[in-house]
């Protein structure tokens, strides 16, 4: 996920990198999940079978299972603040201050 920093600086719409990150962890899940369900039914369109509820019942429990813990510690790193001299800074990114206007 940190290799596309790059190409996102200062193209995040005013959104702070570090929020950005999260933002487009939570979406590249959703987009697994449509991508996943487009195909599927692409599937049971082309070879006529009868579509079953426990496929997708099972992908969804499986992109939740397998991108829950990415999105936790990306969630816990930005709102968990570490104390440097007297100043706070955000775990995830030790360039932006805790407690400060952008932090919340």
């Amino acid at each position: 996920m940190y290799s596309t920093d790059c190409a996102f600086i200062g193209n995040t719409g005013g959104i702070p990198l570090i929020y950005f990150r999260v933002i487009l962890s939570l979406c590249l899940s959703f987009s697994y999940q449509i991508l996943f369900a487009f195909l599927y039914i692409l599937y049971v369109i082309v070879f006529r079978k009868k579509m079953n509820v426990y496929i997708f019942m099972t992908a969804f429990m499986f992109f939740v299972n397998f991108l829950q813990p990415e999105v936790v510690s990306q969630m816990l790193s930005i709102t968990s603040c570490r104390t440097i001299g007297d100043t706070n800074y955000i775990l995830g990114n030790v360039a932006f201050e805790c407690y400060t206007p952008q932090f919340f």
